[in-house]
């Protein structure tokens, strides 16, 4: 509970009008110094403070109730992704509570879960396989329409990572809708960087982020691998340990690698190294550093001031390195949706407004992503749409159907309404419509939304 927050929370428990505690909280400077203000620190600096609590006594009773409860937890709070096992009953290492509904809940926060042995896991859910999912339904839909077989074998489980084409897309910044590529910034990196093989992009987004950017490693990657500058290694032990980010060191699993082949620390020891230095923790580091020292002349002969000089340089670099096996499954997304959207773009783009139905501002993006790749984009009908944006083909050619979930002012019920009028067939007339269709579902505004988008146009 800040200052602020927790005289709030007072004055209303004790019913304040919100006036008057607004008035109470403006006199509370929100940053002294760079810091937060503490009640007691404001109570020195802001004279009118004192007096208001002698003109009105209520506000002496919120000010002392407030420094008391000043800096408590406010209410507990659960990690949304965040999973915690263990080989016992979990009740038998930390306390346990249940949440809102009903779930168990650890009452220790992350770091103290581990501390008492147990093991988390952040489990993220991501659109982008939703998107890829579609896309792919998309596709096997082409069976009976034509040569349906290579389509129909598409496994995008078994893509290998070797394919030019798709390297030429994300090296020229045609990366809308491509999972990870999408910025701006980004795209500028990749026409700097033109990656030409899957380490490349695993790398590029390791290094896409304010820490290596500051410190000047992304374009020491890009000048090593362009030839612009020499690769070097801090050590020549590093160099089958570095070579493939051309003697950068980009990922905390390097961090670890150097410390088990150079000087002998276990797996164990050097993942308290990489989240040693990650955190940079000055007590653990002085502790690590003198492990890695010895460890160094120990088991590879180097000099004590080179192996110190080397913790020294790996230290540098490792607080911004990234975890690659993260980097690397994202990049697998990442691969995915730039060889759909190569080799599938009509499914791709419809699979990829779907699921943007909700934010207008994507969905207006997409479509004219997809125009400018010359798909067309047919708009919305109650005879052929579904609820999400669908392929369909016109003569010759595929293209996208707009879907009823995107239509301004048409609701869930009101799309329910219409397709199950649907399954008995097609609609012949407004008329026929609104006879079909509950009228209590899809209202006068449903029905104007549904004129103004062009989906009875076909009447």
């Amino acid at each position: 509970m800040s200052a602020i927050g927790g005289i709030k929370d007072v004055g209303r428990g004790m019913g304040l009008p919100f006036a008057e505690v607004n008035e109470l909280t403006m006199l509370i400077p929100n940053l002294l110094i760079g810091k937060k203000v503490s009640i007691d620190k404001a109570l020195e600096v802001e004279p009118r403070l004192k007096e208001i609590q002698k003109e009105k006594p209520i506000y002496r009773e919120v000010i002392d109730i407030a420094r008391a409860l000043e800096g408590l937890n406010r209410q507990t709070g659960m990690h949304a992704a965040g999973i915690v096992i263990g080989d016992r009953p979990l009740y038998d290492f930390v306390p346990m509570c249940r949440g809102k509904d009903g779930e168990l809940v650890t009452q220790f926060a992350k770091d103290e879960v581990e501390d008492a042995g147990l093991v988390k896991f952040d489990f993220l859910g991501l659109k982008t396989l939703t998107v890829i999912a579609n896309a792919i339904r998309h596709i096997h839909q082409r069976e009976g329409e034509g040569p349906a077989g290579p389509h129909r074998e598409l496994d995008i489980e078994s893509l290998t990572f070797d394919d030019p084409a798709i390297y030429e897309l994300i090296a020229r910044g045609d990366t809308d809708g491509v999972f990870q590529l999408e910025s701006s910034g980004f795209k500028g990196l990749l026409g700097r960087l033109t990656p030409d093989r899957f380490e490349d992009v695993v790398a590029a987004c390791a290094l896409y982020r304010p820490g290596p950017l500051d410190a000047g490693m992304v374009e020491d990657y890009i000048a090593r691998k362009h030839g612009k500058k020499p690769v070097t290694y801090p050590h020549d032990a590093c160099k089958p340990i570095l070579e493939a980010t051309y003697g950068v060191i980009v990922y905390q699993e390097q961090v670890m690698q150097i410390a088990v082949a150079l000087c002998g620390f276990t797996m164990g020891g050097a993942d308290k190294l990489r989240k040693a230095m990650g955190k940079k923790k000055a007590d653990v580091m002085a502790e690590m550093r003198q492990m890695f020292v010895e460890g160094a002349v120990e088991k590879s002969g180097m000099p004590r001031n080179e192996a110190d000089e080397l913790f020294t340089q790996i230290e540098k670099f490792a607080g911004y390195a990234f975890n690659k096996s993260h980097s690397a499954a994202y990049s697998v997304i990442t691969y995915r949706t730039a060889f759909l959207k190569a080799y599938y773009p009509v499914e791709f783009y419809a699979a990829l407004i779907s699921t943007e139905m909700r934010t207008q501002e994507n969905v207006v993006r997409y479509i004219a992503s997809a125009r400018e790749r010359g798909i067309d984009i047919l708009p919305p009908s109650v005879n052929q749409s579904e609820r999400d944006f669908s392929v369909v083909i016109d003569g010759d050619a595929r293209k996208i159907l707009f879907g009823l979930g995107a239509v301004k002012g048409l609701g869930d019920s009101a799309i329910d309404a219409i397709l199950d009028a649907r399954n008995d067939g097609g609609f012949e007339s407004i008329f026929e419509f609104c006879e079909r269709v509950s009228t209590r579902k899809v209202n006068k505004k449903g029905l104007e939304a549904l004129i103004k988008s062009g989906a009875l146009d076909p009447f």
